[in-house]
């Protein structure tokens, strides 16, 4: 399948891939998306819950920052998967995890834990952003074509960024 013409500029091309110009730049392309736009989870962005589970999804939150700042993805994808255990239905905490996991390489499992971001919250424009990016990696071009557009559906103004 080939890629339009107005999405294949947002991808790696082949030879990218293969000297590791790709892995380093989409890092850095996804911290920056996720720092200017607030993607990961806040620790008070935390559903309100009663008795003890208040205390360990902010401890799991909190683990994940940690982890996130030592860019250490697994282990903070780790900490936003016990959080999970507790807090199924967040969505965002399934596009935290699905970040974590595409910055730590993981393209398969994100591509679960994003695509369970898009049935909770069809408005997730970054879930379905990195949906694309893992589909693209995992060399599903017509899945990523789709989530991309989805994403730029909800979201436009990204387009110009």
């Amino acid at each position: 399948m080939q890629l339009g013409s107005e999405l294949t500029g947002l991808l790696p091309s082949q030879s990218m891939v293969r000297t590791g110009w790709a892995s380093s730049c989409r890092s850095r392309a996804a911290l920056t998306i996720l720092a200017l736009l607030g993607l990961l989870v806040p620790p008070m962005a935390a559903p309100q819950a009663a008795g003890s589970g208040d205390a360990r999804v902010d401890d799991f939150l909190q683990a994940a920052k940690r982890a996130e700042g030592r860019k250490d993805y697994a282990a903070a994808a780790d900490s936003y998967g016990a959080i999970l255990e507790l807090r199924p239905e967040w969505a965002l905490i399934h596009q935290s995890r699905g970040v974590a996991l595409h910055l730590a390489g993981r393209f398969e499992p994100a591509i679960e834990s994003l695509k369970e971001a898009t049935r909770l919250d069809g408005q997730l424009w970054g879930a379905y952003l990195f949906l694309g990016m893992d589909y693209y990696q995992t060399h599903q071009f017509g899945l990523a074509i789709e989530a991309l557009e989805t994403s730029d559906r909800i979201n436009p103004a990204m387009r110009e960024t």
